[in-house]
């Protein structure tokens, strides 16, 4: 595969020397660069929005957090390279002390594509981690009917609700003690945060189903939540939809056992 252009983002708290140690691998190569505002403004080049990006490949300073910022503003179809310069970096195979020989491999094509589902909430909104119901104020249960295929399968009351994706179920989904699924799982999982009976058990439902998730309790507002980040307000009868997406999140790895070893790492570490 011919890279063509490459954007490099990063963490606005990066230490510049990274990116410039970047700049100089690949300005050896017939590759056009772009850098996101914060990137610019510490290299001293010109910028280009993140949503404006339109590049083979986008090589993402940072920790998970840095790479689900930029998954939700990039292009779909855009490759994504991660390289940990942050505190978690379950997402990244390579660290920022490999970055060297992991971006040679990427410009000599030694790589090859993971495809991660992602889910599209209300038809509008796509997450590749988690979506998070969670009360206005503090200290408030929730009241939720949960339907999927237009079935009703769950009525409960609890903390929240929270639905996975394959790869959020490292995330917040495995603090609340659920298992991990593998990446290439078609399959997403709906739990109930901290119910009030002990009965509601999470649900691991299949990827083609489609799920309706209603707010019922009067007087009880909430937040939605995706992938950390604040989307709306939501009141009694206001009802979440969500479904897989058509589109997937394409990250480069170079070997073909990382999916276990991103399991592993994290299993090992509830130990």
């Amino acid at each position: 595969m011919q890279i063509s252009s490459i954007g490099v983002i990063s963490h606005p708290k990066l230490d510049p020397k990274h990116i410039k140690e970047i700049i100089k691998i690949i300005s050896s190569r017939n590759t056009h660069l772009f850098f996101d505002p914060y990137t610019a403004k510490k290299i001293g080049r010109e910028s280009t929005d993140v949503k404006d990006m339109d590049v083979t490949v986008a090589i993402i300073l940072g920790g998970d957090g840095t790479v689900l910022w930029s998954v939700r503003k990039l292009k779909n179809g855009t490759l994504i390279l991660p390289i940990n310069a942050g505190e978690v970096g379950y997402l990244s195979e390579i660290d920022i002390k490999d970055a060297k020989e992991g971006i040679e491999r990427l410009l000599n094509g030694d790589f090859y594509v993971e495809n991660r589902a992602k889910l599209m909430i209300n038809k509008k909104y796509e997450v590749l981690n988690e979506l998070i119901i969670y009360p206005s104020d503090p200290a408030t249960l929730l009241e939720f009917n949960i339907r999927l295929d237009s079935i009703e399968i769950a009525n409960f009351r609890s903390d929240g609700v929270l639905v996975s994706t394959p790869t959020g179920s490292t995330a917040y989904s495995f603090s609340l003690g659920n298992p991990i699924i593998h990446p290439d799982t078609k399959a997403y999982i709906i739990s109930p945060i901290c119910p009030l009976m002990r009965d509601q058990a999470p649900l691991i439902v299949p990827d083609k189903s489609k799920t309706e998730i209603e707010l019922r309790r009067k007087e009880k507002d909430a937040n939605l939540i995706l992938d950390g980040r604040c989307k709306k307000k939501l009141s009694e009868g206001d009802k979440i939809s969500v479904e897989k997406s058509k589109n997937t999140a394409d990250f480069i790895r170079f070997t073909k056992d990382f999916s276990y070893r991103y399991i592993r790492r994290r299993r090992d570490e509830r130990k």
